[in-house]
């Protein structure tokens, strides 16, 4: 209960974006490092910390500069998704590409023999671990919180009553719901072309057949609730729901979709 409770407290709190940038260099000196290691077979005589300091330095202030350009740091964590993923894709590429470029440049063109260049073979090792590292810890992350969560989540089944686009509406924000975890076990509609369909994978049942294969299977149709979700509805046809609902006791909710969610009703 009381790690219910933390997680509800904390889950509008998202960590700093300076926190992820912090993590993000972090991942760009350990993939480095590697990187080097590998190069040289972790023949660690071989290294020359003044010249690695060097290296990292000039590969880093490049990929800070594509980090603040494609704002890649600026994500929410917990919803890191495939544009996040491109986002990391595009700075980690475009920075490995113009310490490349900056390094054969100074090194071939304009004949600068410098510490500062950084071989190739590293940065292109550099580049695959620092791009997996940085797009697997976000998903990472994301897996862990969803874990999290749904283990402290108690599942309500639930019936949509309305397969239109309000129905789908309910059914996505339920699905994203921090706070319940709910199983959409069907939809409820009146329009015979709808029924013994699927929508997005939940099958359309009429009333009838609703009651009949989902809820009379169930002792006292526990853990069950229907949500009314139809745009406008009238007051007969509310009423004509209730009389059918609540007289098998289950819990019956109207929906009115606001802006940034859903605001429940009881009927």
């Amino acid at each position: 209960m009381a790690t219910q409770n933390l997680l509800s407290r904390y889950s509008n709190r998202f960590v700093s974006r300076w926190l992820i940038l912090a993590v993000d260099i972090a991942i760009v000196l350990f993939s480095f490092a590697i990187a080097t290691l590998l190069r040289l077979n972790f023949n660690i005589q071989l290294i020359d910390a003044v010249i690695l300091k060097k290296h990292f330095f000039f590969l880093l202030y490049i990929r800070l500069g594509c980090f603040f350009y494609f704002r890649s740091y600026t994500g929410i964590i917990r919803h890191s998704s495939i544009e996040d993923a491109i986002l990391i894709f595009k700075a980690i590429t475009l920075s490995s590409f113009l310490a490349g470029f900056a390094s054969y440049t100074i090194r071939y063109v304009m004949e600068i023999e410098t510490s500062y260049f950084v071989p190739f073979s590293i940065l292109l090792i550099d580049y695959f671990i620092c791009l997996f590292l940085m797009i697997s810890s976000r998903f990472l992350v994301k897996a862990v919180y969803e874990s999290l969560v749904s283990s402290f989540k108690i599942t309500t089944d639930v019936l949509i009553y309305g397969a239109g686009y309000s129905g789908l509406i309910t059914k996505n924000l339920l699905q994203n719901d921090n706070f319940k975890s709910y199983n959409i076990i069907g939809f409820i509609d009146d329009n015979p072309s709808l029924i013994d369909k699927t929508i997005e994978g939940i099958r359309v049942y009429s009333q009838q057949d609703a009651i009949n294969k989902l809820l009379n299977r169930r002792p006292d149709y526990e853990n069950v609730e229907v949500i009314v979700a139809i745009k406008k509805i009238s007051s007969f046809a509310k009423r004509r729901i209730s009389d059918v609902f609540l007289e098998r006791a289950l819990l019956l909710k109207l929906y009115h979709r606001l802006r940034n969610g859903l605001v429940e009703n009881s009927l």
